[in-house]
């Protein structure tokens, strides 16, 4: 039986963060791993915009079986729960540095919330590109660039199963039911 507090922290991560490492298989059987934008949905699935160009789009369509890793540490100019700002803008002006050093030294990146979600992915089905291209744009604005190019489709994660790491000593399986929201 999983802690409330558990399954809250990583309903969280999956909700909030909006980029994750993608692990598809190989033909080889081997491990491929790429770093996608993703959007999760209150069903708890997620879904993903993949180029037919990229490999773990050709591993997908001959093993749907994948792995998301989602860490709880926010990418530059991201705040959990917020849509993402780029901010390098070229009329932004820089930032200013701080006056003097952290006297700690940075955490340790393994002491990070994290979650590996696995499930399988499949293509959208065409009744629900043109939701599903609403709300992948909800999250990821940029994504208008090119959500309309011929080699772009969206997917969707369906996961069967959360690993959660919450430091050091603290890792739980949860069931895929606890990303509903």
């Amino acid at each position: 039986m999983s802690s409330s507090n558990n399954t809250t922290i990583a309903s969280n991560i999956w909700h909030q963060m909006q980029v994750a490492a993608f692990g598809t298989l190989e033909k080889s059987g081997f491990p491929h791993v790429s770093l996608v934008t993703i959007a999760p949905q209150n069903d708890g699935s997620a879904l993903l915009l993949l180029s037919s160009l990229a490999r773990h789009t050709q591993n997908i369509k001959r093993d749907g079986r994948t792995s998301l890793l989602v860490n709880a540490v926010p990418r530059r100019g991201e705040v959990p729960g917020e849509k993402v700002d780029d901010h390098d803008h070229p009329e932004d002006p820089p930032e200013d540095p701080p006056e003097d050093p952290p006297e700690d030294p940075p955490e340790d990146p393994l002491a990070d919330e994290r979650i590996t979600v696995h499930g399988h992915i499949k293509q959208l089905p065409a009744d629900q590109i043109e939701a599903g291209k609403i709300a992948f744009l909800d999250r990821h604005p940029t994504a208008g660039l090119y959500i309309g190019f011929q080699d772009f489709t969206l997917y969707r994660f369906c996961p069967s199963e959360v690993f959660l790491v919450g430091g050091f000593g603290r890792i739980e399986t949860l069931p895929a039911e606890i990303l509903q929201m």
